[in-house]
């Protein structure tokens, strides 16, 4: 079963693995913006997408978008400095506030019911992958309640 697993992440062309790839980039994007940014800048912004040279890059509230949007200029000539953000041409900003975190919360205190054989799978899967935070991820999911 382990072989399958990683035969299907490793294949050509499979969304799975071009799932990872994509987030896998994203993640090096986001390391990049942040090494920009100033920190709490950096902190309520997340890109999400680097397409035909937009770069979009979501934020917590409309002020740093604001923030975002008036440093633009000054932010594109360093991200022109930066390796796998130099192909930049312009900064899309979208705002979307956190009212996850509070429905977030409450998820994280319900248990997630799963038979032993489906844990038994997660775990397995999980040590077969590469990313650290996927496989840890993976061993969370497959922790059942007694």
């Amino acid at each position: 079963m382990k072989q399958i697993i990683n035969d299907i992440l490793q294949a050509p062309n499979n969304q799975l693995s071009n799932l990872v790839a994509k987030v896998n980039q994203l993640n090096q994007l986001n390391q990049s913006l942040s090494k920009i940014l100033d920190a709490k800048l950096a902190s309520h912004c997340q890109i999400t997408n680097l397409e035909n040279g937009v770069l979009t890059i979501l934020v917590d509230n409309s002020s740093w978008g604001t923030k975002i949007r008036y440093a633009s200029p000054d932010i594109l000539n360093k991200m022109h400095q930066t390796d796998n953000l130099s192909k930049v041409k312009s900064i899309k900003c979208i705002v979307r506030p956190k009212r996850y975190e509070r429905a977030k919360t409450k998820q994280s205190d319900q248990k997630l019911n799963i038979s032993v054989e489906n844990a038994q799978l997660l775990r397995s899967i999980a040590k077969g992958v590469k990313d650290k935070k996927l496989r840890e991820a993976l061993q969370r999911l497959s922790e059942v309640e007694s």
